[in-house]
C-alpha cells in the first residue's frame, strides 16, 4: 500500500470513528451500520425525500436507507420511482420500519450486508405509508425476505388474510409485553 493510500485509509477511518461517536448519543440505531462500513467493508447510502433520480453504486454490499420519515412521511411519491425499482432489483432483503428505530433492526440489516454480502434496503416511514411501501416491495420482489417493524400490537394485514403483496414477511411490533419491547413473528402463521 502506498503512503498516500495509507493516509487516505487512516483519514477515512477517523471520519467513521467520529460518525460512530456522534451516533452513540444522537442516532444509536445507526451504530451497527457505521461499524459495518468501518470494519466489514459495506457501504451505506441514504436517500431522502424529494432527492430526484438516484443510482447508488453497488461496488460493495450496501445498506440503502430511504428516509421517508423526516418531519412528515410523504410516501412513495417522494421518491423517484424508476430509481426505487432499480434498487429493489438489486437487494437481497428489505425492512420497512414505521416504529421507533430499534438498534436490533438496523443491526440485522448491517449483518445481512456484512455476513451474507448482500445489498439491503431499509425504508424508514410512518405508519400511514407502511403498507404502501410493503406492497411495492412485495409486488416487485414477491419472494424477497422482508422485515416489517410497526407500532402497536395488532396483527399485520398479511397475517389476518387482508391482501398484501409479499409472501416472505417477518413482522416486528413494539410490545410492552416483551422485555426489549420487540416481538418477531413469522408471516406464515
Amino acid at each position: 500500500m502506498s503512503d498516500a493510500s495509507a493516509l487516505r485509509d487512516r483519514c477515512w477511518r477517523r471520519q467513521l470513528d467520529a460518525a460512530i461517536e456522534f451516533c452513540r448519543s444522537h442516532a444509536p440505531h445507526l451504530l451497527p451500520i457505521y461499524a459495518g462500513v468501518r470494519d466489514e467493508k459495506i457501504s451505506f447510502v441514504t436517500v431522502l425525500q424529494n432527492a430526484g433520480a438516484f443510482a447508488p453504486k453497488f461496488d460493495w454490499p450496501t445498506v440503502v436507507l430511504f428516509g421517508d420519515d423526516r418531519d412528515a412521511a410523504l410516501g412513495l411519491t417522494a421518491f423517484h420511482r424508476k430509481s426505487v425499482e432499480a434498487v429493489l432489483d438489486k437487494i437481497g432483503a428489505a425492512a420497512v420500519i414505521s416504529s421507533a428505530p430499534a438498534v436490533a433492526l438496523y443491526a440485522a440489516a448491517a449483518a445481512g450486508a456484512a455476513m451474507l454480502r448482500q445489498h439491503v434496503l431499509i425504508v424508514e416511514t410512518r405508519e400511514r405509508f407502511e403498507v404502501d411501501w410493503t406492497n411495492l416491495i412485495g409486488k416487485r420482489r414477491p419472494s424477497l425476505p422482508l422485515l416489517v417493524s410497526r407500532v402497536g400490537t395488532e396483527r399485520y394485514p398479511a397475517m389476518t388474510g387482508e391482501p398484501i403483496a409479499s409472501r416472505a414477511l417477518f413482522q416486528v411490533v413494539e410490545s410492552a409485553e416483551m422485555p426489549q419491547g420487540l416481538e418477531v413473528r413469522l408471516g406464515s402463521d
